[in-house]
């Protein structure tokens, strides 16, 4: 693949935690790549995030990122519910896709999605934030050291309840038609990979219970065991 030329479609958090890690290799010269174009709806955000990345194409309309001229390379970073499509075009036009989890708001989506890229045959990844932090490679050596004995517990919590939003400014996590499924589509995959990642092991059996539902939104007890009897 030539040196990646990277447009982003969607400024907001997600969008900006991707773009400062992306940033950081180019600045130390791991990765030759290079902005030139960038997305919101919000128009003065993509404005703020262009100042940023120095890119010279900002528009509030993702067809103008994937026609800049130059771009191979194209971040999705917006609402889940727009995944499908602007991968879609992404992978027409050829451009590798990086595209934030989850990718869809249903299993058939996401197959017509995995479908569309692998036969445009275009590079492609699902953006999981944590999967390579250093704070959970840390995490897991010590988890496998024989010095702290075997695993029996592991909490992991999601906070993003309403009305408290978190670190998030916006609200469209709590909107079926846009989001698909709240916390258990948006976090809880991260939180599988984690658990099984960390300990090595393979999942048995997944209890789970819900209750005070609004929206997408539930409070959830999930209770997961795995091989190694945790």
């Amino acid at each position: 693949m030539p040196d990646p030329v990277v447009g982003l479609i969607g400024c907001g958090f997600i969008g900006r935690f991707h773009s400062r890690n992306l940033r950081g290799v180019i600045r130390t010269e791991r990765v030759p790549a290079r902005y030139v174009a960038v997305c919101d709806r919000d128009a003065a955000r993509a404005q703020e995030f262009a100042a940023i990345t120095g890119a010279e194409v900002v528009t509030d309309a993702a067809e103008h990122v994937l026609t800049a001229p130059g771009v191979n390379a194209v971040y999705i970073c917006t609402e889940t519910s727009e995944h499908p499509e602007l991968v879609r075009r992404a992978a027409g036009l050829g451009l590798a896709v990086f595209c934030e989890k989850p990718l869809a708001r249903t299993l058939s989506e996401v197959e017509e999605m995995v479908r569309v890229v692998e036969a445009a045959g275009v590079v492609n990844q699902v953006g999981l934030v944590l999967r390579y932090s250093p704070v959970f490679t840390v995490l897991k050596e010590l988890m496998q050291a024989d010095e702290l004995g075997p695993l029996l517990t592991a909490h992991l919590r999601d906070d993003q309840f309403f009305p408290i939003r978190g670190h998030y400014a916006s609200g469209w996590r709590g909107e079926v038609s846009k989001a698909g499924g709240g916390t258990l589509i948006e976090q809880l995959p991260l939180f599988f990979e984690y658990d099984l990642t960390l300990t090595a092991s393979s999942l048995d059996l997944l209890l789970a219970a819900d209750h005070l539902a609004e929206a997408t939104r539930k409070r959830l007890a999930v209770h997961l065991k795995i091989d190694t009897g945790m």
